[in-house]
């Protein structure tokens, strides 16, 4: 099975509308001094700073609630890609509770 972007370069009308809709997507410009993947840390590290856009809520076993992204929790932790993507409740609720002390969980969502 080809990717769109191999596909693309066999087909010219796809080629040119790829072209168009990169020229409306806005490409973050470079960082002077860091590196792609520092760039990558800073942007998740504001997004998760900003508390914008949340969309799952954890409660640790003390009852201390974090918001946080989805889409980042299972990308970065196969532990909540199995949750959240398994089949388990999780996966279509906006709430998740563990059997986790808080400040063990906020280390956790950090590191991630």
């Amino acid at each position: 099975m080809l990717t769109i972007f191999e596909y693309a370069r066999h087909d010219k009308g796809i080629k040119d509308e790829l072209f168009k809709l990169s020229k409306l997507i806005p490409v973050p410009k470079p960082v002077k001094g860091l590196s792609g993947q520092q760039l990558l840390k800073a942007h998740i590290a504001k997004l998760y700073n900003s508390k914008k856009d949340m969309d799952i809520k954890i409660i640790a076993s003390n009852g201390k609630e974090y918001l946080t992204h989805k889409c980042i929790l299972v990308v970065f932790s196969e532990y909540f890609r199995c949750i959240i993507n398994g089949g388990f409740k999780e996966t279509d609720q906006q709430e998740m509770r563990m059997n986790v002390d808080s400040n063990v969980l906020e280390l956790v969502l950090e590191f991630i």
